[in-house]
């Protein structure tokens, strides 16, 4: 049994739980398990006050998917473009903020824009960042030098990271609607 939110189809399962509850998949399909006791009338009325939310998570998760656009096919020619990219780019970063990696390396990573190992100064960049403008890069490179310097997300890294990148805010936001 399905009911709509706009054209956002949201699947109902009946199951023995206690509570209405409702999640987003990674593929932005909504899914909603509620107890057989339950009328359709409270499930409605529970999805009418969750719009808002469901409209939102759909569109973050979809987004994901659109930037999930990963196979083997574009895989190294996304890792190539990358590789240029960095290459260009950390340099000019070293050099600015005084801050020296011991090298870096790309990964196809889940949770995480960027890395960086305190201790071995080893910088780890995410294979998508390829799909973004090399801004986006730059921020994320800054990001990661500053941990050479501080390795926790305290006020003096901050300071760091807007020295450098004054619009940063911004550009955390756009990577952290736009992740995993």
């Amino acid at each position: 049994m399905s009911i709509f939110v706009d054209e956002i189809p949201i699947e109902i399962t009946r199951k023995r739980v206690k509570n209405i509850n409702i999640r987003i998949t990674r593929d932005g399909e909504v899914k909603l398990s509620a107890h057989r006791a339950v009328p359709l009338a409270d499930i409605e009325r529970f999805v009418r006050s969750k719009e808002d939310w469901i409209r939102k998570h759909v569109a973050a998760a979809k987004n994901r998917a659109d930037n999930e656009i990963i196979d083997d096919e574009n895989r190294d020619e996304l890792r190539s473009i990358l590789s240029e990219w960095i290459d260009e780019r950390l340099p000019y970063w070293e050099e600015r903020m005084a801050l020296k990696s011991s090298g870096y390396r790309i990964r196809d990573m889940r949770s995480r824009w960027g890395s960086c190992n305190h201790r071995t100064r080893m910088l780890c960049f995410n294979l998508k960042l390829a799909l973004f403008d090399q801004d986006i890069l730059d921020y994320v490179i800054v990001h990661e030098l500053a941990h050479i310097a501080e390795a926790n997300h305290g006020p003096k890294f901050w300071e760091i990271v807007a020295t450098q990148v004054p619009d940063h805010k911004e550009k955390r936001k756009l990577l952290r609607n736009s992740h995993q």
